[in-house]
């Protein structure tokens, strides 16, 4: 995925230029919910969902949301989170799953 400047993605999104990027989600779009926690010990996965993204795990690195959703869910989404105030806005990065559009949670 090549990088793209936040300015040109807000530009985009139709989303004002002082709107707060907060990392990357990941979401299951069946039952639209986000990754809240996930853990493996001694061969045990624990995963835990929010229908929330105010809950979500945040992660400030693609790649690293990338590796746990591969390791913990890999029919998942990762999305990109912004703040818009009283909300946050969801949107997929192109090319990293199946939501069919931008969303406010």
């Amino acid at each position: 995925m090549k990088k793209t400047p936040l300015k040109d993605v807000l530009q985009e999104l139709g989303l004002p230029e002082d709107t707060d990027f907060i990392g990357y989600g990941i979401h299951l779009a069946e039952s639209d919910e986000f990754l809240l926690t996930c853990d493996e010990r001694e061969g045990v996965q624990n995963i835990g969902w929010s229908k929330t993204p105010e809950l979500c795990k945040v992660f400030q690195s693609i790649k690293k949301a990338e590796k746990i959703k591969n390791k913990f869910k890999p029919e998942a989404n990762i999305v990109w989170m912004f703040d818009i105030g009283k909300q946050r806005f969801i949107a997929q990065p192109e090319g990293y799953g199946n939501l069919s559009k931008a969303t406010r949670h």
